[in-house]
């Protein structure tokens, strides 16, 4: 910020105006130059007269002596000129600081998105290698891997082209304080500290001293200066003289005094005045419209800064988390042939989609919080206050924020040291793996990532709550994905008894039928007469398979009518837990996309397991009275069989960094990334066999936040 008010050349040439003004306010000061003439008269005529002396010299000085507080009205205006300069001037710094920090803004914008990407790009690196494996494999087909790699080149591509808008939103920023070309690698700062909320009545109090309005107060005044002179300049001047007069004839002088006086008679300045009383209620005029224009972009603004405040509280605690957990279950039920490989693509697209709906969204309320600054004049934590407007002078405010800033955009601006806590080289954890996993972390075992320090303010804004490792129950002994379909011991395909013409359709799919109920009516291709084609069951029409005009045989499948007041669930067991799996076994079944839970028991398991996707079948009969659940749904069903675990955390605590499950463990130098290793996962909670003692305090909410500080972290590291 300081640089942008040493450099930028709008602020400068303002600057050189408000010299100007001062040293025109300095001459309309002084007193008019008094005027020195000589008369010589009778020096040239006829001879006899020179011979006489008639000749005579005048020597005489004269003062225009300015009536009516001419002078007075001239410094007056000229000093409303400056002041009107000066407020121009504070217009312009405002405006010079709202850009540079919107500049500012949308480079740390970009940044987060970088991260973002990366992010993005390791993991579609990764299921890459996963959908590779499964092809080899034969378990799908290699048009899944193209699929892959196609979304991988297209997450470079967003790579590279997110580098491009932030080396040209680092020119911009540059470009504030007159630099051609950027002098920094990163800028250093927080986005995810929210402004506070502004109050209403508060901001249409400090609205009246918003700078934009103050300048209308001083252009009134200027103009009413300007009044002032054209009134002044109708009463006349006086022109006072003294002369010395030398005659040659006689060899004798005398004194001549004159004065001038002007008769307004015709001109008395009248139309210079309506002129400037004109100008002077077209000021007034263009004063209010200012403030009816300051006051509706100011309501525009706390709307949008409300909308904005509104979408990251949403997207931040209730949308990310949920598509957090709807991307981990489906890259979990891939695995095991549940879901294609296009749903994971498409549960990753809305998660990082998300992601990135918060972060413009973060970056709106920022935008929206700098407007509001520039159209009071006011700092934010002052708006947040109901009811007082306790008013900071502009140029103390920016100054503030312009040292921050300075501060925050020092040196190279190459990464935010002031946030985080030296690295160490600590050794990692023992953890209970197999010789293979135990090799693979070794290549981890360089340093431990460096702490994330987050203040109480930072830590309320981002929403991140904190809670104690300890002994809980586990709600669930496994947890199992599967997929709604109709209950096939109520479930009717209605076929014709003879082969014919459909004549009439009186049912669509969708429809309620009770058994007996006509579907169509079919003119019979042997005896030409027709009959009625019923349904056998009680339920909804699932399929309609004939249309009005068909010629149709008895293998035509023509509806299939079901009895949705039950329906099948049909769960994949892993191998890992088919022992704990047995029939009469209850569960609770939760719809992926957020939709119902219901209780039920296992009622059938299949004796075999597909060579496909490596798991058994277990099926529920579920009641389904309100039709809740529908066929197709995607489920999760966590097994009631809840025992207590020695350590448990909540599943919200958990994020997935490098490959492994990691947690953010609170130190006395803020939130230390830590991996962990998994046991049964319940419901809510999931068991903890190494990585964490017990009192141990650790982030359960919101953790992503600190994922994403942990990768920028990473990145900077490398860089």
């Amino acid at each position: 910020m300081a640089a942008a008010l040493q450099g930028s050349p709008a602020l400068a040439t303002t600057a050189y105006e408000i010299r100007r003004r001062e040293a025109l306010a300095i001459q309309a000061g002084l007193l008019p130059n008094p005027t020195l003439s000589l008369d010589a008269e009778d020096f040239l005529g006829p001879s006899q007269r020179k011979s006489y002396g008639y000749q005579q010299t005048t020597l005489s000085i004269a003062q225009l002596v300015e009536l009516g507080g001419k002078r007075a009205a001239r410094r007056r205006l000229a000093d409303r000129d400056r002041d009107l300069a000066t407020w121009d001037f504070e217009t312009q710094r405002v405006a010079v600081l709202t850009d540079t920090t919107k500049a500012f803004l949308l480079v740390l914008a970009l940044q987060e998105r970088e991260v973002l990407l990366r992010d993005l790009e390791r993991l579609a690196t990764e299921m890459l290698n996963s959908v590779a494996s499964t092809v080899r494999a034969g378990a799908v087909s290699p048009v899944e891997e193209d699929r892959a790699q196609v979304n991988l080149d297209r997450v470079r591509l967003d790579v590279a082209q997110v580098a491009n808008d932030l080396s040209a939103a680092r020119a911009l920023l540059a470009a504030t304080w007159g630099q051609s070309n950027p002098s920094f690698d990163r800028a250093a700062g927080d986005l995810w500290i929210l402004p506070p909320t502004p109050d209403a009545s508060a901001l249409a109090a400090a609205v009246d001293e918003s700078p934009e309005l103050a300048r209308w107060g001083a252009e009134i005044a200027q103009r009413e200066a300007a009044l002032a002179v054209e009134r002044a300049a109708r009463i006349p001047s006086v022109e006072l003289s003294i002369a010395g007069r030398h005659h040659e004839f006689g060899d004798v002088g005398g004194v001549v005094a004159g004065i001038a006086i002007p008769v307004p008679l015709f001109d008395r300045n009248q139309g210079n005045i309506v002129a400037a009383r004109q100008q002077l209620v077209r000021a007034r005029t263009e004063r209010r419209a200012v403030d009816v224009d300051l006051r509706s972009t100011l309501v525009a603004s706390h709307q949008a800064f409300a909308v904005s405040e509104r979408r990251v509280s949403t997207l931040r605690d209730q949308i990310i988390p949920r598509a957090h957990r709807v991307f981990e279950k489906t890259r979990q039920g891939y695995a095991t042939g549940l879901f294609r490989y296009v749903e994971v693509l498409d549960a990753q697209r809305t998660l990082f989609g998300a992601r990135q709906e918060l972060r413009d969204a973060v970056l709106a309320l920022h935008l929206a919080a700098t407007d509001l600054e520039r159209l009071t004049g006011t700092p934010r934590p002052t708006l947040a206050e109901v009811g007082t407007v306790t008013r900071i002078p502009i140029h103390i405010h920016w100054l503030v924020i312009a040292v921050a800033l300075t501060i925050a955009l020092g040196g190279t601006l190459a990464c935010d040291g002031d946030e985080r806590a030296p690295r160490s080289e600590t050794p990692q954890q023992e953890i209970g793996q197999d010789d293979h996993e135990d090799a693979q972390e070794g290549n981890h075992e360089e340093e431990i990532p460096a702490a994330i320090a987050l203040s109480e303010t930072r830590r309320a804004a981002a929403g991140i709550e904190v809670a104690v490792v300890g002994s809980a129950a586990i709600d669930s002994g496994s947890e199992l994905l599967g997929e709604v379909h109709p209950n096939g011991d109520r479930l009717a395909h209605i076929v014709p008894r003879f082969p014919g013409i459909v004549r009439e359709v009186r049912k669509n799919a969708g429809d309620r039928v009770v058994a007996g109920d006509v579907l169509a009516i079919i003119e019979s291709s042997d005896s030409l007469a027709p009959y009625s084609l019923k349904t056998l069951i009680d339920g909804v029409i699932l399929a309609k398979h004939l249309t009005r005009g068909e010629a149709i045989d008895r293998e035509k499948q023509a509806f299939v009518v079901a009895d949705l007041n039950t329906v099948w669930v049909d769960l994949a067991v892993y191998q890992k837990d088919l022992d704990r799996i047995v029939l009469g076994q209850r569960v609770r079944i939760h719809a992926v996309n957020d939709g119902p839970d219901a209780e039920g028991e296992i009622s059938y398991l299949t004796p075999d397991v597909d060579q496909v996707t490596r798991t058994a079948t277990a099926r529920v009969v579920l009641d389904n009275p309100e039709r809740k659940f529908r066929p197709g749904m995607f489920v999760t069903a966590h097994t009631l069989d809840a025992t207590m675990a020695a350590l448990a955390i909540p599943r919200d605590a958990i994020q997935t960094f490098e490959g492994r499950p990691t947690v953010f463990v609170e130190s006395p130098v803020g939130f230390v990334p830590r991996a962990v290793t998994l046991g049964r996962e319940g419901d809510s909670r999931v068991e903890l066999l190494a990585g964490l003692a017990q009192g141990e305090r650790i982030a359960v909410k919101n953790t992503f936040l600190l994922k994403a500080e942990l990768a920028k972290a990473e990145a900077e590291h490398d860089h």
